[in-house]
């Protein structure tokens, strides 16, 4: 099955919204799933290598992305990315629409 970058955006912004990236909400994400591994790899493998892929990134872009997708301590266990999006806006100073069009655009820059 042939992938395209639409739908590997799609199921990235899957994985930003509610609970965020967790293993079991990888496991529905299946073009990210594919990006980041053979089929039968368990799903805890495929998170540390989505969390090492973003740490791979420049700092900045790398710490927006591990607070959106919910994989950064300060917002483990926040289930709203609206709420992920305020504690990381007011960590660097932006409001939420701001961290939202950067969030957008770090997103896009990864496929």
């Amino acid at each position: 099955m042939e992938r395209s970058g639409d739908d590997l955006l799609a199921d990235l912004e899957y994985l930003r919204k509610h609970a965020g990236a967790t293993a079991t909400r990888l496991g529905d994400s299946g073009n990210v799933t594919l990006a980041l591994g053979q089929a039968d790899d368990p799903a805890e493998l495929k998170l540390q290598r989505l969390i090492s892929a973003i740490n791979s990134l420049d700092g900045e872009q790398a710490e927006l992305l591990l607070y959106i997708f919910g994989l950064a301590d300060k917002v483990s266990g926040v289930k709203s990315l609206i709420k992920r999006r305020e504690i990381y806006g007011r960590k660097v100073g932006r409001k939420v629409d701001t961290i939202a069009e950067r969030e957008n655009q770090r997103s896009k820059s990864c496929v």
